[in-house]
């Protein structure tokens, strides 16, 4: 192989490596993950009552972080009420 097409391949090589350095670092500081909120709530309607949120089941089957707590969490949606009926 001639010294060009070598050059060629190792700055293609570079550069998608170069790339995928890059979009690690974009995704890991990017992330919005923020850990579960601190209040765990007993039932589902307690949870909405008192975050008026509409709130979801936490379960962690595998690898739980230390401070899990199976519960209800209030997640970012506002409890909607129809009172067209």
């Amino acid at each position: 192989m001639n010294q060009k097409g070598f050059i060629n391949i190792t700055a293609v090589v570079a550069i998608i490596i170069a790339i995928g350095v890059a979009g690690y670092i974009y995704i890991s500081r990017n992330n919005t993950f923020t850990g579960l909120p601190t209040q765990v709530f007993s039932s589902k309607q307690e949870c909405e009552q008192k975050t008026n949120k509409i709130c979801n089941l936490q379960l962690c089957d595998y690898k739980c972080p230390k401070d899990f707590q199976k519960g209800w969490y209030p997640t970012e949606k506002a409890v909607t009420i129809d009172i067209s009926t």
